[in-house]
């Protein structure tokens, strides 16, 4: 019978150590009422299946400008950077500098290439010139021809009108041959002054002309390939995260960009509505929001400023779809803009839970 005493001894023992142990694992999840979460926060986070008149939907913070991606527009070796991470820039201002040797040496050649054309248009302009005194001389010649032409005929005429004093004469007698002749020598400086006026330089002038655009607009890529030399901020904002450095090359293909940047704007959730609840949302509502990882922790409130009208597929935050990811069910997004004042905002890129309207 001893042994039966013992067995009850330590059943006894076994039970008291596993209450222990329950009440102690009890005391460390935050059961305690002074170690438990604080009042203000919600002890119950929202659960669609549960939640009356409202929608809960997931979310990702993000701002109403978005993320953006910068990148040099011209390939080339990184000479220097002028900005770090989560720096605040103004619209404008240079960010990093690409190598310019090469876009300068074209800004040159570009260059030159207008002044070559301005001199073909010089050119063209002379050619112009000589040719109108050409045509103005050549005139002038076949109007010297007429006025002989005139007199030589109105002599025959004046001899003929008297033939008993010239009608004998050699120099009547030779009129007519002398009329005909200088009436071919007519015909042969009209001839060639219509030739002559039909070499008019006009293609001259319109190719000097297109051939001075054509430069001009080579000027102007070679100006902007020295300006691409340098990457600026498109908008106010800041550098969220800078991924290159000094000595790092960019060539035609980038894989990543050399910065993320965050446009200046309000912070908002975009929040995905699955078909069955999208239409319960609407602009004006009010939204809490929650942090996914956390729903016991701090909230923040909101209100509903976007609703789209078509389902299309969710968005990334960095707006650079990836087509190698799996195809997802079509969500219609909304946009909830954080309500001013409120501190510890956020951040940037937080998944949430979103409780719009309802109770």
């Amino acid at each position: 019978m001893r042994w039966i005493r013992q067995t009850r001894l330590w059943l006894v023992l076994g039970l008291l150590l596993l209450i222990v142990s329950l009440v102690g694992a009890r005391y460390i999840n935050g059961s305690h009422p002074n170690r438990g979460p604080d009042n203000t926060t919600p002890q119950n986070p929202p659960n669609p299946k549960r939640t009356t008149g409202g929608v809960v939907a997931s979310g990702q913070v993000d701002t109403a400008k978005g993320m953006l991606p910068l990148v040099p527009r011209q390939p080339g070796e990184v000479l220097e950077v002028y900005v770090e991470d989560g720096q605040t820039v103004k619209k404008g201002q240079p960010l990093i500098r690409i190598d310019s040797r090469l876009a300068t040496n074209k800004l040159k050649q570009a260059e030159t290439g207008v002044n070559v054309a301005k001199v073909k248009i010089d050119q063209a302009k002379q050619a112009m010139s000589l040719w109108e005194n050409e045509v103005a001389a050549q005139k002038k010649i076949i109007a010297g021809k007429e006025a002989a032409l005139k007199g030589l005929k109105e002599s025959y005429e004046f001899m003929k009108e008297r033939p008993t004093i010239y009608g004998q004469t050699p120099q009547f007698k030779g009129m007519p041959a002398e009329i005909e002749a200088k009436t071919n020598e007519l015909d042969a400086e009209k001839i060639k002054l219509t030739a002559i006026e039909n070499k008019q330089p006009v293609l001259e002038q319109k190719l000097a002309q297109e051939g001075l655009a054509n430069a001009e607009q080579q000027l102007e890529q070679a100006r902007l390939g020295v300006e691409a030399c340098t990457l600026s901020a498109p908008a106010d904002g800041t550098v969220v995260r800078v991924s290159t450095k000094v000595g790092e090359t960019f060539g035609p293909q980038i894989n990543v960009p050399a910065m993320w940047f965050r446009p200046k704007g309000e912070m908002i959730v975009r929040v995905d509505l699955d078909q069955e609840w999208a239409d319960r949302v609407k602009v004006g509502q009010k939204a809490v929001i929650y942090n996914a990882a956390n729903p016991m922790n701090k909230t923040w409130t909101g209100t509903v400023t976007y609703v789209a009208d078509v389902f299309l597929q969710p968005r990334e935050l960095n707006n650079i779809p990836n087509p190698f990811g799996p195809k997802q069910e079509n969500v219609l997004e909304c946009r909830v803009t954080l309500d001013p004042g409120q501190e510890t905002l956020p951040f940037i890129g937080q998944k949430v839970r979103v409780h719009i309207g309802g109770n």
